[in-house]
């Protein structure tokens, strides 16, 4: 009996991997970050495809107290650990594999073939968002396809 419950006391006390963010939280942070693109949509001229660059590129905006995570994810205590083992810091690279399907929209602004195509990426759009939320609720992770082409996971801070 010893042998056993001693490895039953080293697996209670081995240090647990990351905290999966809670999903509303994650919400929350998305719905910060959606109303800080939709202000730089108001930019006039080029605020639409600044916001969308935006969203882009939110997890890795250049302000060092961001800590390589959208100021939604920032606001809300949330984090972003690289899962992979040869994954760097944050970067731009990074940042568009996780939320490409959120900037779909930059496509629009392509003069003529952009617009032509707004229905179907709006489709397409709306269906991958759709897949995305789901991840985000029902992966044990809590990890989208965003999160699986960059190797990330967002947690709880």
């Amino acid at each position: 009996g010893g042998l056993k419950m001693s490895l039953l006391e080293n697996s209670s006390t081995q240090e647990e991997g990351p905290v999966k963010a809670d999903p509303v939280k994650r919400a929350t942070a998305f719905v910060i970050d959606s109303v800080i693109a939709a202000l730089i949509g108001f930019i006039p001229l080029f605020g639409g495809i600044l916001g969308g660059f935006f969203f882009l590129f939110r997890d890795a905006l250049p302000f060092a107290f961001l800590d390589g995570k959208s100021p939604g994810k920032y606001f809300i205590g949330l984090g972003i650990v690289l899962r992979d083992v040869n994954s760097g810091p944050m970067d731009y690279a990074m940042s568009a594999k996780r939320n490409w399907m959120f900037a779909l929209n930059l496509l629009i602004a392509v003069p003529v073939i952009g617009w032509m195509a707004a229905p179907l990426v709006a489709v397409v759009g709306v269906i991958l968002v759709a897949i995305e939320v789901f991840r985000v609720f029902m992966n044990p992770e809590g990890r989208r396809i965003g999160d699986m082409m960059a190797g990330t996971q967002v947690i709880e801070k």
